[in-house]
Formats: structure tokens, sequence, C-alpha cells
């Protein structure tokens, strides 16, 4: 390596650092240094290359041990308020600690914070890799947050984007209905029907309803029934309970916990008339059937891969981008009839 420095007059962390690809390097720099390599036939030993990244990161450097948390969500205090971004955010933190890393947390919303700034603060703390906190990041193709993505190896959390470019987890939402019909089915339930807010669908890409619809295919066509959506607050007497007349189903999925109280003064109690399950698990309700979503692993599984990139020194593309579904977990509860048990 002191070869290729002393002929292309660089330094040789210079050219350490553009053999590894590091964004840091400008490309034309980092084009010479591999081809001067490969003319004086300079190959990585893979096993020194590991023992040094293992020094690198135990010797006590604040940028091999640093992730940045950067916050997508319009109001900086969801990510600490919100069940669903608290449990993500706490499988995080607990996921970077189990391997040593500390996070520094970032609003990408605060009026001060331009993505130039953020990207100072980023260099000067020596971080390298963002765990980037959803449902949405509509300006990430301008161009001022593209260069900030290209200088970071980033991993999502529950991002709604398909064509992010950068890795991404998030809960399984077409497997979860699946799952729920599977389950409603083997209790005798033969008409679920599926209560959504037409919001939490877009956020989603369609992915619940559309899960719905697949798993439909369990049931025989004259029970199948069409998704009711409603665009925020729900009109239970006004509009949901003519729907249930008319539709007569044997149980609800749904993520509006509240509507559980409302049915049954309306004649409509749960279990003893309709099944009741929510979409994920709500503090408070616990006792009802449920899917949990275990938003904590798509923390945990975000660090697992930003680790792995980071250790390996692997740059992502377009190309090679990932997305990992977490599987939500079904919890059976008082508001549905149990599984039927088969005999031996």
């Amino acid at each position: 390596m002191a070869d290729i420095a002393t002929e292309l007059g660089l330094s040789v962390s210079t050219v350490s650092l553009a053999i590894r690809q590091n964004p840091r390097i400008p490309e034309e720099t980092r084009n010479r240094v591999v081809a001067t390599a490969q003319r004086l036939g300079y190959k990585i030993n893979p096993v020194v290359a590991e023992l040094m990244s293992e020094l690198r990161r135990h010797r006590g450097t604040e940028y091999q041990r640093t992730f940045a948390l950067l916050n997508a969500l319009p109001s900086s205090s969801t990510l600490n308020n919100h069940p669903v971004y608290m449990a993500a955010r706490q499988g995080c933190l607990r996921r970077a600690e189990l391997y040593g890393y500390t996070i520094d947390e970032f609003w990408l919303h605060e009026p001060a914070l331009t993505p130039a700034r953020l990207a100072a603060i980023l260099h000067t703390r020596n971080i390298h890799g963002a765990i980037i906190v959803g449902p949405q990041l509509p300006e990430y193709k301008n161009s001022d947050i593209a260069q900030l993505w290209r200088d970071l190896t980033c991993v999502g959390i529950g991002l709604a984007s398909s064509d992010l470019p950068f890795s991404n987890t998030r809960v399984d939402h077409h497997g979860l209905m699946s799952e729920a019909v599977h389950q409603l089915l083997a209790s005798g339930y033969r008409r679920p029907a599926l209560i959504l807010n037409a919001q939490t669908e877009q956020l989603h890409d369609g992915r619940l309803s559309a899960g719905y619809v697949f798993a439909q295919n369990q049931l025989a066509s004259v029970d199948r029934l069409p998704v009711y959506s409603h665009p925020g607050s729900l009109q239970v007497a006004a509009h949901l309970l003519p729907w249930l007349e008319q539709k007569q189903p044997d149980v609800l999925l749904c993520s509006n916990a509240e509507l559980l109280a409302q049915l049954s003064p309306l004649g409509w109690p749960a279990p003893e008339r309709v099944g009741f399950v929510l979409l994920d698990r709500v503090t408070g309700f616990e006792h009802c059937t449920h899917l949990d979503q275990r938003h904590e692993l798509q923390g945990e599984a975000a660090i697992d891969l930003l680790t792995g990139l980071l250790t390996h020194h692997q740059r992502e593309t377009p190309e090679t981008t990932r997305l990992i579904l977490n599987r939500a977990r079904w919890v059976q509860g008082a508001t549905t009839k149990a599984r039927a048990r088969t005999s031996a």
C-alpha cells in the first residue's frame, strides 16, 4: 500500500480509504488508486482486513461507535410518544447498545437543520451510518438530501416509498392479513370485514387491503366482503351501522380500539354478536384479540443490517437495496372465539 501511495503522491490512509471505496475520497482519486493497485498486483488480504476492521471498531474512535437516528416524522416529539415509533426506536437503542454503538438523534424537519448543516455535523462527528425513521421521506430526491444519502450508509424503518436509495425494514402487512384470516377461519368465523382508515391505508401503500383481498381466496365467494374505508373520524351510528346490518360480518378487523365500546350499545357486542380483532397491540386493550406487529423488530433488523454494511465496508446501490419484512404475531384475546381444538 505504501508503494501505491508513493507512486501517486498520496498518503497511505487516503489509499486505504480509496481501496475500500470510501465516499469521502473523490471518485477520480479512487479510480486512480484502484487502477494503480491492480497494475502493481496489490490484493486485499481478507484476514488482515477483518482484523483491522475489528481494531478500528474497538480502538475508541467515536466514528466507529456512533450511528445517527434521523427522525423524518412531521413532529419531533412523535418518535418519543407514538407507540409504533417508540417501539422501533427502543429496538434500535437496545440493538445498538448490544453491539457497542451509541445513537445521536436528529429531527430532519428542524428549520435550522439544512441538509448541508446536517452533513457537516455528521462529518465532524465522523458518523457514517444512519437509521431513518418514517413513515414517509418525500424530499429524499432533492439534490441536497440525495447528496447526504450518498455520503452515508443508511437503512430505513417503516418508510413507505418503494424506490428508496437504501434498504428498509417494515411490517409485513400483507402477511399480517393472511395470518388473521387464517386464524379466524380456524376459530369458525366465515365473514371477516376489514374497517380501515383511508389515511392509514395510504401510508402503508395499500398493503393491508391488498392482503385482505388476497386472504379472501380462503373464503367462499358469498362471504367475501369489500373493505369498509372511512376518511378519518368514523361515524359509527350514521354510516358504519347500516353497512354492518347490510353485510352481516361475523368478525371485524380494524385499528380503532375505541370502536369496540361504541358497537356494544348499538347491538353489536363482541364477541357475542361479532368478533373484534385489532390490527396492532394497543395499550389498554391488550385483552382484545390482536396482531402484535412487534415494531421493535424493525429497529433491531435495521441495526443488524447497518452494522453488517459498515463492518464489511459495503456500499449499496439502487440495484442491491433490500426490504426486510417483519412478521406480526397473532394474540388470542377475549373479543373472538378461541380456535377450535382438534382431537389427537
